[in-house]
């Protein structure tokens, strides 16, 4: 979740569309998970991008983990 405006920022100036996508857990009920658009305390986070989009992204995001 600390990641998650780096990689939003990151796939904004490269012009790559997406969508984030997460799941919460809920210790009120047990640790039931309930989908949700945002949330950088949620246990489970994904970048969903086009399929047109994907490779490209994906190199990108590995350069950038690489130089890290």
């Amino acid at each position: 979740p600390s990641e998650v405006q780096d990689v939003r920022s990151f796939l904004e100036e490269n012009a790559i569309p997406h969508v984030l996508v997460c799941v919460e857990t809920f210790e009120s009920f047990r640790g039931s998970q309930s989908p949700i658009r945002f949330n950088q305390n949620a246990g489970v986070i994904c970048f969903l991008v086009p399929a047109a989009y994907a490779e490209i992204a994906r190199e990108l995001l590995v350069e950038i983990e690489s130089e890290e």
